[in-house]
């Protein structure tokens, strides 16, 4: 149940951007690190425009009481809720604890872990290796072996943290229809992204049909890396704009402190 040793399959040669051939370990490892962490710094934060657009943009905000319902105590039961769907042989984070472990233990483990996570809601209180984990490199199929744009990083977070994030999303789950708008059909329960295709369709031949010599033109946009360009202080910004409150806010910023 616990597997703190992995399999290895060593990187043993980089070609750097000089088209120098790097076959130390030691080397490639911080040639590594320098790439990803030049790639994954958030922009600039600009607080005077962030603000400027919470303030224009009329968003709907939690309801008191959908908040009290959010910040109430973590139950056994969602604990006991979250271990059961876990999926066995995946890889562990750095404690080693595998789904299996939780799952086997499950009902001796469920009031300990239900009482951490309050302690940790209530007290603000996250040891430093809660969301502590590993970093590996999954290679890209059909890249070349040398090229470290080649690799895509992951973290292998322990479980424990995973569980409590999953506690929380769960309970976001019930409030997002109500506070984001009909378009955003991704991460939220009941939505599906085949209405957004069939809306499109629907837009670009309703143009189509009513236009008179002009073209109707469908723009797709990609956002390179988005989820490293969002900075956590606009995260929290977001989260006071839309009410969520001091408690849930706290609670975020505690449990991600330690990166």
């Amino acid at each position: 149940m616990a597997n703190p040793r992995r399999k290895h399959q060593p990187i043993t040669c980089l070609t750097t951007e000089n088209s120098i051939s790097v076959t130390s370990l030691d080397r490639n490892n911080g040639l590594f690190y320098d790439f990803f962490l030049a790639r994954s710094q958030p922009p600039q934060d600009n607080v005077d425009l962030a603000k400027a657009f919470l303030e224009a943009y009329l968003a709907p905000r939690l309801p008191a009481h959908q908040r009290e319902i959010l910040v109430g105590p973590i139950t056994d039961r969602e604990v006991g809720g979250a271990i059961t769907p876990l999926k066995t042989g995946k890889s562990p984070g750095p404690d080693g604890l595998t789904a299996d472990y939780y799952k086997i233990l499950k009902a001796q483990i469920c009031p300990i872990l239900t009482t951490m996570f309050n302690d940790i809601y209530v007290s603000g209180n996250a040891i430093d290796s809660f969301n502590a984990s590993h970093t590996i490199l999954i290679p890209k199929p059909g890249k070349p072996a040398d090229n470290m744009s080649s690799y895509r990083p992951i973290s292998l977070l322990n479980t424990d943290y995973k569980l409590l994030t999953k506690i929380l999303a769960s309970s976001l789950q019930t409030f997002l229809p109500d506070l984001l708008i009909y378009h955003q059909l991704g991460f939220v329960h009941g939505r599906h992204s085949v209405v957004g295709i069939r809306r499109a369709v629907a837009a670009v031949l309703g143009a189509h049909s009513a236009s008179s010599g002009t073209h109707p033109t469908l723009l797709r946009l990609d956002l390179e890396q988005a989820f490293d360009s969002v900075t956590w202080s606009h995260l929290f910004r977001v989260l006071s704009r839309r009410s969520f409150g001091q408690t849930f806010t706290d609670f975020i910023r505690n449990i991600t402190r330690y990166p």
